[in-house]
């Protein structure tokens, strides 16, 4: 394996964010969870700031947290590792 190549890896889709990124574990377990997707363009932005709502339904996903007809928000199983 080049090791170049072995650093280059991406999160799932995202383009920004490789194995030598700080946060790349914790993005990936959020994306593995269904908690956080990314950007359309195949972007995660990791260093860009969140509004309260995508704050809101991440913490949502996270939580299992129920709507007004007792669904459960976050419809992804959870990864147990």
């Amino acid at each position: 394996m080049i090791a170049g190549h072995f650093f280059n890896t991406v999160v799932g889709n995202f383009s920004d964010v490789n194995k030598i990124h700080y946060a790349y574990e914790a993005i990936k377990w959020a994306q593995q969870r269904g908690i956080a997707s990314g950007y359309p363009d195949g972007t995660f932005k990791p260093n860009a700031e969140i509004t309260e709502s995508q704050f809101a339904k991440m913490l949502a996903k996270f939580m299992a947290i129920k709507d007004n007809k007792g669904d459960i928000i976050n419809t992804i199983t959870p990864i147990v590792p």
